[in-house]
């Protein structure tokens, strides 16, 4: 598997200002959900290690139930860039839904994405996610990571 390089050309999976660019794509994109007074509006951006995108989605895009990941992921079935992408989402995927027999980093451990940059987490209890037009910080998880949140609370009966 390829390295994601933060030496590389900016606008590269892995260097700073790539990453940044290709959040601020998931946050426009989540500009385009259809209101929810219930859900958050995600936007998510899968990009190749060359800084390609393979494929876009928006909360509630094509179904009131769906997520922005679930989505992009299901748009990249079959190809095998996306072993070696980047998972770019405005929002922390979900580990835990009510609508679904699966979270989002449940689908994104799956087909193999090995890197996620998550522009804001979700603050427990609440209800509520921090805005802000670019993030101070990005959230980085890896498969790893992933694997070992949906292992512990994906099969739980809450939602994003």
């Amino acid at each position: 598997m390829a390295e994601h390089a933060q030496d590389g050309p900016p606008d590269l999976p892995g260097h700073p200002h790539g990453d940044l660019r290709w959040l601020r794509e998931a946050i426009e994109l989540s500009k385009r959900c259809p209101p929810s007074p219930s859900a958050f509006s995600v936007g998510a951006v899968l990009v190749s290690n060359a800084g390609s995108v393979i494929t876009t989605g928006y909360s509630r895009e094509t179904d009131p139930k769906n997520h922005a990941e679930e989505i992009a992921l299901a748009r990249a079935a079959g190809d095998p860039r996306v072993v070696e992408a980047t998972l770019y989402s405005s929002l922390e995927p979900c580990v835990a839904r009510a609508s679904r027999p699966h979270c989002c980093a449940e689908l994104i451990v799956k087909v193999g994405v090995p890197r996620v940059v998550a522009g804001g987490d979700h603050i427990r209890g609440s209800r509520m996610v921090r805005r802000a037009v670019l993030p101070r910080a990005v959230w980085l998880f890896t498969a790893p990571r992933l694997m070992c949140m949906t292992e512990a609370t994906c099969s739980s009966d809450r939602s994003r």
